[in-house]
């Protein structure tokens, strides 16, 4: 890996989000706001990455009948997960410093655009 990609990835692990879009002084309720949105998205992202790998190992309609179950708990689903060896965690990491990179890049767009 390039010397410069190895150290965009670190500002991008190292960057505090708020800081870089220079909103430390936003109010605190709309920064809860603001990273709720996030993870929302987040949490998106990485069920796309969860279903594309159940899919790829033939088991997608299985993890969709333990979705629409009336009884899957978050701990059952963690668990099945777990089962199947899916790697959630690498799957959370990547898609979280893809998704501050891009804030990050719409920040760039914006202000190249002034």
């Amino acid at each position: 890996m390039s010397q410069v990609l190895n150290q965009t990835i670190k500002d991008v692990l190292e960057s505090d989000i708020f800081v870089y879009l220079k909103l430390e002084d936003m109010p605190e309720d709309d920064k809860a706001k603001m990273i709720e949105n996030i993870l929302g998205s987040l949490k998106s992202r990485v069920m796309i990455r969860i279903a594309d790998f159940m899919e790829e190992q033939g088991k997608l309609d299985e993890f969709k009948l333990l979705l629409n179950k009336d009884d899957s708990t978050e701990e059952i689903i963690n668990a099945y997960l777990l089962m199947k060896k899916v790697p959630v965690d690498v799957f959370t990491a990547e898609e979280s410093i893809m998704l501050k990179a891009e804030i990050m890049g719409l920040k760039s767009q914006i202000a190249g655009g002034k």
